[in-house]
């Protein structure tokens, strides 16, 4: 019984070792065959539902069967037991009254009697039948079958070959034969009992089997629904992380890479619509790019013509200019210069559109160096209001691009020196604050109002407070400045100040001088 319960086990071990192979196989290659493209993400999730659920199904479905198979198995073991107790004592009460019936009919020759030892000699041929079609072990069937002997020898001693019985003394002779009879029909009575305890026996045997296979049916059913749920999550969640993949390379930037999902429809369907919306965005770029450059091409021509006429009429060696006409031309010449400043910062705006650095590429950048850089351009302009830059830096290197970081110092420092009254002051402060590089400019112009600060850095947009200066800005300086340092990985913005702004620049990425 045992031997064949491990067999069963392994088979059911086997089988669901197959089964799980067979599903790994198949979900594997839906990567690369067509035919297994659900409409929808629904549709996959129902789809999904149903696989995992089949083999929580097949194992409810495989215990409900082998439970009522048990049952059924324990329930005819029971009755045949109590049918085997019930025919051995018919057996043992028939040859008693057997006995009992011929011996009264060999003292008083009775007829009577004898047709009572025939009726009770049939009850007994009829239990010891009933009981031999039982399922009874292999030793009462033995035993049946040697009383069955026994009894047809007594039986042929008391009747002759026509079936009459033999009135000699042959009958009173068997004795010792009917109480071996008896002893054997009592030894076979035992013998039932200890079926019926056998049967008890293999039954907890059976369920105690029975629950193992069980638990082992459902251990594999439920890693075999954990594996499929795993993989159809897998199944699910992919498209949607190539989704947000593409997106977010989108939003850094890079076009170059045509968007291809794969999965249900209606994700395929919505790579599609953002692939198109990739080819949009570059020709828009295109377009801008364009439009720039023959902006700057259209501005840059009569701009030089402006500026080399105000040039000649400045250095007329005959000096034929007044006072108010040398005004004049020194207003040209400032105004052609501020003019051809925002033309250069429009046309960096437009080639600014690089997320990020390849550090890869980039350079170790002394900031003192770029502080020092940048205070001597703006000597003209802080000479002419008599400003005061006071610096404190400390000997930091970043590592960076060094062309955007001197345009970050450069346009927050022409910020702090446009908006700083006559005689004010900016000081400049480099310092270290744990791996982070921190630049503090702050002047005494009029700062940064709370509502301006939300929305100083994007471009083109313009603060309450502007410079007193002959042309107002663009607003692309610090768009530009925001960009690069996030480039960076860095972070700027606008504390709160008692006088004046007070701009700071966090970078990362120390590097060594």
């Amino acid at each position: 019984m045992r031997s064949h319960t491990l067999i069963r086990i392994s088979l059911i071990v086997c089988t669901h070792d197959r089964y799980d192979a067979g599903v790994l196989e198949t979900i594997g290659s839906l990567r690369h065959k067509r035919f297994f493209r659900p409409a929808s993400i629904p549709q996959l999730v129902l789809i999904g539902f149903v696989v995992v659920a089949l083999p929580l199904a097949a194992a409810m479905v495989t215990a409900v069967i082998k439970v009522e198979q048990l049952a059924a198995r324990n329930r005819s073991a029971v009755v045949d037991a109590q049918l085997a107790i019930e025919y051995g004592r018919t057996i043992t009460k028939q040859i008693t009254e057997m006995r009992r019936a011929f011996g009264q009919y060999a003292v008083l020759k009775d007829a009577e009697f004898h047709r009572a030892y025939l009726s009770r000699r049939e009850s007994f041929l009829a239990a010891a039948t009933h009981l031999s079609v039982l399922d009874i072990d292999a030793n009462l069937q033995t035993n049946l079958a040697v009383l069955i002997v026994a009894e047809r020898k007594i039986y042929n001693r008391l009747h002759d070959a026509d079936g009459l019985p033999v009135a000699g003394d042959d009958s009173r002779d068997l004795d010792d034969e009917w109480s071996s009879l008896s002893e054997r029909a009592r030894v076979m009575v035992e013998d039932a009992n200890l079926t019926v305890a056998s049967k008890a026996n293999a039954a907890v045997d059976d369920a105690t089997a029975l629950q193992k296979t069980l638990l082992l049916s459902s251990a594999l059913a439920l890693a075999a629904a954990v594996t499929l749920a795993i993989i159809f999550v897998l199944l699910i969640t992919r498209p949607l992380r190539r989704i947000d993949q593409c997106i977010r390379t989108l939003g850094s930037g890079q076009f170059s890479e045509p968007v291809a999902i794969s999965g249900p429809g209606d994700l395929e369907k919505l790579g599609v619509r953002l692939d198109w919306l990739r080819r949009r965005i570059v020709e828009l770029e295109d377009q801008k790019m364009t439009f720039l450059r023959h902006i700057s091409h259209e501005l840059k021509t009569p701009l030089a013509a402006i500026r080399e006429g105000s040039q000649l009429l400045k250095s007329d060696p005959d000096d034929k200019l007044d006072g108010e006409q040398q005004e004049i031309v020194q207003i040209l010449q400032d105004s052609s210069r501020d003019l051809q400043s925002l033309i250069e910062d429009l046309l960096e705006f437009g080639k600014s559109a690089i997320p990020s650095v390849d550090y890869q590429k980039s350079q170790s950048v002394a900031l003192e160096d770029l502080i020092r850089n940048a205070v001597g351009s703006q000597t003209v302009m802080s000479s002419a209001k008599k400003l005061q830059i006071d610096t404190d830096v400390e000997p930091i290197y970043v590592l960076g691009n060094l062309k955007l970081l001197r345009v970050v110092i450069n346009n927050l420092l022409s910020n702090a020196v446009k908006f700083t009254p006559e005689r004010g002051r900016i000081g400049v402060c480099v310092r270290r604050e744990g791996d982070v590089a921190v630049i503090d400019i702050q002047d005494d112009g009029p700062g940064v109002t709370n509502r301006d600060r939300d929305k100083i850095f994007e471009p083109f947009y313009q603060g309450d407070n502007q410079s007193t200066g002959s042309l107002k800005g663009t607003g692309l300086g610090l768009a530009i400045v925001h960009q690069y340092i996030t480039a960076h990985e860095g972070s700027v913005e606008f504390i709160d100040s008692t006088v004046g702004a007070h701009v700071r620049v966090r970078l990362p990425n120390l590097a060594s001088g």
